[in-house]
């Protein structure tokens, strides 16, 4: 799987790669970025004015950086990680024109979020997460 993953971004990153990439790639590079607390490259994938509407347009930033700072630091802790286990979800995508959903199903029956549902949204021609829902 990792073999598969450093292919597809080495020639993710060259010119000869030029077609549109998938929503679900748009998500694996956000987690990744965030897992790394690479904001920079982050804001690359993600509308954070768009995600965190209902906080005070001042706060946003600073809010989604406080939240992926927790989640990078509790992945410090022996019994948490950091490190987004894909193995552990279903992954469903549905792609409808200017609009996608990248769905994350738990395969744990006793997970305390059943699935992380990321709503995207095509913009220059590319995809841009605008939404993050946590269903329990």
């Amino acid at each position: 799987m990792k073999i598969l993953l450093y292919t597809f971004f080495f020639f993710a990153f060259t010119n000869e790669y030029k077609s549109q990439e998938k929503p679900l790639i748009t998500v694996i590079k956000l987690i990744s970025a965030e897992e790394q607390a690479d904001f920079d490259i982050a804001l690359n994938y993600i509308d954070i004015n768009k995600v965190y509407q209902d906080i005070p347009k001042n706060k946003r930033k600073s809010t989604w950086e406080e939240f992926v700072a927790f989640n990078r630091n509790i992945g410090k802790d022996k019994k948490f990680t950091n490190s987004f286990k894909y193995y552990d979800y279903d992954v469903k995508e549905s792609i409808n024109k200017n609009s996608s959903n990248v769905e994350f199903v738990s395969k744990i029956p006793s997970s305390k979020i059943k699935s992380i549902v990321y709503h995207l949204e095509l913009e220059n021609n590319r995809w841009i997460v605008t939404d993050i829902k946590y269903i329990k």
